[in-house]
């Protein structure tokens, strides 16, 4: 990912998904965000269901009736049209990223601290600056677009600016899919009609 080389992670990762439906998973979900980038496109093209990450966000965010929010995460997802235009198409939220010099901290942090568990106060100061400066640029929340940040900051460190969790709703994506799976018909809750 670093060095931009995304067809060697598409094949990488290609083979471990097809490892997986041989073995018969009755989902597919990819734990990073990064590399929703080379999984969305391999996964459109096949029929074991698939939950994207940036969907259980899209709606929370929306069921939040929020239209403009901050993205924080690696380079390339901070980066990413694709995923921007998937939050905006599906769910009508505007993204907005750091400038360049900020999602460069971001970015390092990530990679230099979080991934090795590092959790330093400074950068956790920064996270915030950042995040501050994207509220004052009209954001409504932050995603938390990288599975490391929540160790860093969460809700408690930002009150009254909404924070959304990619990890923490992927899961619990994840875990309805395969709770409503696992039920036959007859023991799924029913809807209760509205009238």
């Amino acid at each position: 990912m670093r060095q931009d080389r995304w067809a060697d992670a598409r094949a990488y990762l290609e083979e471990k998904i097809d490892r997986l439906e041989r073995a018969g998973a009755d989902v597919i979900v990819c734990v990073s965000n990064t590399m929703h980038r080379v999984v969305g496109p391999i996964m459109a093209e096949r029929a074991t269901p698939y939950i994207h990450i940036a969907d259980p966000t899209g709606a929370a965010m929306q069921n939040a009736q929020l239209r403009r929010v901050a993205l924080l995460g690696t380079l390339p997802v901070m980066r990413s049209l694709e995923l921007k235009e998937r939050y905006s198409r599906r769910y009508g939220i505007e993204i907005i990223a750091p400038d360049e010099a900020d999602m460069a901290i971001v970015d390092r942090i990530i990679f230099d601290e979080l991934v090795r568990r590092e959790l330093r106060p400074e950068s956790k100061r920064e996270y915030l600056r950042i995040a501050d400066a994207l509220r004052a640029r009209g954001a409504e929340g932050v995603i938390l677009g990288c599975t490391e940040i929540f160790l860093l900051i969460g809700q408690g460190d930002l009150p009254g600016f909404p924070v959304f969790d990619t990890t923490a709703l992927h899961v619990e994506a994840a875990v309805a899919f395969v709770f409503d799976e696992s039920q036959s018909d007859h023991e799924r809750p029913q809807p209760i009609p509205r009238h």
